[in-house]
């Protein structure tokens, strides 16, 4: 038995201003090599986005997003670009670990 086991349900708390929790569930574990990343198989939506509010923020930014209506100065804090939240892209998810 190992730290982790199929079936385990974890709570991950990320909190650097904005409190994020996320639930995660263990489906299979798989044995690798010390070269090996873990990575992602199945995601749903973009994730979280720094220093928006908290889920309060997510929401009510989603919510203009879906009816067009992001304010021009929090698009600006975006970097210029609306962020789609209902896209995830797993690919880019599982090419990150290798930039660090």
């Amino acid at each position: 038995m190992g730290l982790l086991n199929e079936k385990d349900n974890l709570t991950i708390h990320y909190d650097y201003g904005d409190c994020w929790e996320f639930k995660l569930h263990v489906q299979k574990i798989q044995p690798v090599t010390n070269e090996e990343l873990p990575y992602v198989q199945k995601a749903r939506g973009y994730g979280i986005i720094e220093d928006i509010g908290g889920v309060g923020g997510l929401e009510q930014y989603y919510d203009d997003y879906q009816q067009g209506q992001v304010d021009p100065e929090f698009l600006d804090w975006l970097g210029g670009e609306a962020i789609d939240l209902n896209a995830v892209d797993i690919d880019e998810l599982n090419d990150l670990p290798h930039h660090f």
